[in-house]
């Protein structure tokens, strides 16, 4: 929906339909386009020969999802911002990675290639805090814990980070929130996201105090 690989000079394209594709968490699948179709013969004989198939059921499905693919990410995408821009006035967070922000690596890179972003976000957190983070998840309603994304439930998690990294270091405390904004009701996230950063908040006082 947002990004044409073939449009910017590339020959193939593989794009997991798992996720936002199929929308529903419900289907293992994944898609190979080409830009010149004398490729799709000797791909699809090589695909059979590995006994890689597709169920007609599997193809139901995303079939399915593709019909609804534009509101549902238009409804994460829109629901994100709306989370990003309340938890980026936090005086606990450092910083948010979200392409479509200004401050975020690779803006112009985004704001020049893509039609738009999706609801996957994260959040990184004050030096220090990170201890502090996946006790206060118990306090979410709406948000499930998970690192998935792409579905109709909004998922949140906590990713650790520096033993991914293998061209840059990452500074700071090894922990990012990764959140994905599903369809719910914009308002139970952002009421569920106030709550979690005030647990947050109140855990890092109560550290804090002289004993």
């Amino acid at each position: 929906m947002n990004y044409k690989p073939l449009s910017l000079g590339a020959d193939i394209v593989t794009e997991g339909l798992t996720k936002y594709i199929s929308g529903h968490s419900d289907v293992l699948l994944g898609s190979l386009t080409v830009r010149d179709e004398q490729l799709t013969a000797p791909i699809r004989s090589t695909l059979g020969r590995l006994g890689i198939c597709v169920s007609p059921d599997d193809a139901s499905l995303v079939l399915r999802g593709l019909e609804t693919l534009g509101v549902r990410m238009r409804h994460a995408s829109e629901g994100a911002l709306q989370l990003i821009s309340r938890i980026q006035a936090a005086d606990i967070v450092d910083r948010v990675l979200h392409p479509a922000l200004p401050t975020s690596p690779g803006h112009s890179i985004w704001k020049r290639d893509f039609l738009g972003s999706s609801g996957v976000f994260g959040i990184v957190f004050k030096e220090g805090l990170s201890r502090h983070v996946a006790p206060s998840l118990d306090v979410l309603k709406t948000f499930a814990i998970g690192a998935s994304w792409g579905g109709t439930r909004s998922l949140i998690a906590p990713m650790p980070v520096k033993a991914y990294r293998s061209v840059t270091q990452w500074d700071g405390d090894d922990l990012i929130l990764r959140l994905s904004v599903g369809l719910e009701d914009h308002q139970d996230l952002v009421e569920d996201v106030d709550a979690l950063l005030k647990e947050i908040s109140a855990r890092r006082s109560a550290w804090t105090i002289p004993r």
